[in-house]
């Protein structure tokens, strides 16, 4: 993916992170948040796209109050994820062509992540989880996309041409939307 950057093995430190924030059922399917602390409803460029791609059902279920779930980094059951991407082929059916296209399928993603995310036979059995987009929680996988603030969250590490997570001091496994931050792409380009 054009956006996504391997600096570890990135299954297991998913699954390790996983097991943190859901000790009781294994996640069905595991997302990462799409920023540390922001809703749908404040995100500029949700309110522009998703917001007009999507069924008044879907932004219900997206809310306003936790960080949507972002599908650009996610890990599941094959069953589970053929159930995410069904649902999102049918809500990419109904929408404008241009819903489809750009990375605004992203949205898509979304809303079918978080209609499996309420479905409480799931939560049971095999539960949606979010991994937080925070850098003082996990390093498994970091959203580093224009709606977050990540001053004093990463560090370059030079000496070993990884990015690492201050609050952890652990190089952190998955970088998503790393192509938005100019001085991270270049010091990616000359470390790896």
């Amino acid at each position: 993916a054009r956006d996504v950057h391997f600096q570890l093995e990135p299954l297991g430190a998913l699954d390790a992170a996983a097991r943190k924030v859901q000790p009781g059922p294994r996640c069905g399917l595991l997302f990462v948040g799409d920023c540390k602390s922001c809703s749908a409803v404040q995100d500029s460029y949700f309110q522009r796209q998703g917001v007009r791609c999507l069924p008044a059902a879907s932004l219900a279920l997206i809310g306003s109050s936790n960080p949507p779930l972002n599908g650009g980094v996610l890990l599941g059951t094959a069953k589970l994820m053929l159930r995410l991407y069904t649902r999102a082929a049918t809500l990419a059916a109904g929408a404008d062509a241009e819903c489809r296209a750009m990375g605004r399928d992203q949205h898509l993603i979304t809303a079918a992540g978080s209609e499996l995310q309420q479905d409480a036979t799931l939560a049971r059995v095999s539960p949606v989880c979010l991994l937080p987009n925070d850098a003082s929680v996990q390093a498994a996988a970091a959203n580093l996309g224009i709606n977050n603030d990540i001053r004093g969250m990463f560090r370059l590490d030079e000496e070993r041409g990884v990015v690492v997570s201050v609050p952890l001091d652990a190089p952190v496994a998955i970088l998503h939307q790393f192509d938005r931050r100019k001085a991270l792409v270049q010091f990616l380009k000359r470390d790896h």
